[in-house]
């Protein structure tokens, strides 16, 4: 960002960022501006003289599949009793999983420059999977471990995951070398054909906040450190990955940090 001469040039991207760039110029003396459209031959972009609002709508598909799962062990009761059930070398797994999901999105994106270096950014998003998840086993069947496998297992048909999330964030560019980022995000999920399980705990909300840091090493490269905080696990992110087998899970919180290069051309 640069306010030398009263002009501030900003470019989205990234995650919850908006595409595209613009320019946004006022004038020093009066504070008052004008819109000006370019006609040259080959069309010049539109230049936008007032301060004004960004504003994006995307749309897109989103699609997971996780590698088929074998497990060689599994550890239930029955009857009270403990048992372990032990795959031997060369014989299948105990049993295994393979689950996936596919859906669309979107989006609502919207911006403005609140000071020469600093912007806030909102957004609303809408999305929509269809989730599967299924147990393979030669066990369902046998008489002492088949009742509980079955009972452990997720549900055999698919259903719906619809999150809606709501977002909010702020960045900060004091310098051109350095940038600073923080955005809220409010996850609520419905679910159309899930069967809950009795005494299984399902989760429908979650909090998450990210922060992002940018060194500028030029115009095109930067190095990035990102933190993320998280209420429940990675409710919303991935549908594929609750069920009714692993929904206890999502009652912890979840974070990671992460670092890397990004490359702008």
């Amino acid at each position: 960002m640069e306010s030398d001469s009263g002009e501030l040039n900003a470019s989205g991207g990234g995650d919850g960022g908006l595409g595209g760039e613009f320019a946004v110029r006022s004038d020093p003396g009066t504070g008052e501006g004008e819109v000006e459209i370019g006609e040259a031959l080959l069309g010049e972009a539109a230049k936008v003289k007032r301060e004004c609002a960004e504003l994006a709508v995307e749309g897109g598909i989103r699609t997971h599949h996780a590698k088929r799962l074998d497990f060689y062990r599994y550890d239930t009761t029955s009857g009270g009793v403990p048992i372990s059930v032990v795959s031997l070398p060369g014989e299948p797994p105990v049993f295994s999983l393979v689950a996936g999901d596919r859906g669309w999105l979107g989006a609502l994106r919207a911006a403005v420059s609140l000071a020469p270096h600093l912007r806030m950014d909102a957004g609303i998003e809408m999305r929509q999977s269809s989730v599967y998840a299924n147990l393979l086993s030669v066990n369902l069947n046998d008489p002492v471990i088949g009742p509980p496998l079955r009972n452990d297992s997720p549900q055999s048909t698919p259903w719906h995951e619809r999150p809606l999330m709501l977002q909010l964030g702020m960045t900060w560019a004091p310098y051109r070398w350095l940038g600073l980022s923080a955005h809220y995000t409010y996850y609520h999920i419905r679910r159309i054909g899930y069967i809950p399980k009795a005494g299984n705990a399902d989760y429908n909300t979650n909090h998450q906040l990210d922060a992002y840091l940018f060194l500028h090493l030029n115009p095109h490269i930067a190095i990035y450190g990102h933190g993320r905080l998280s209420r429940r696990f990675i409710l919303g992110e991935m549908p594929l990955a609750y069920n009714t087998r692993v929904s206890s899970h999502y009652k912890n919180p979840f974070g990671y940090l992460s670092a890397g290069i990004s490359w702008r051309f």
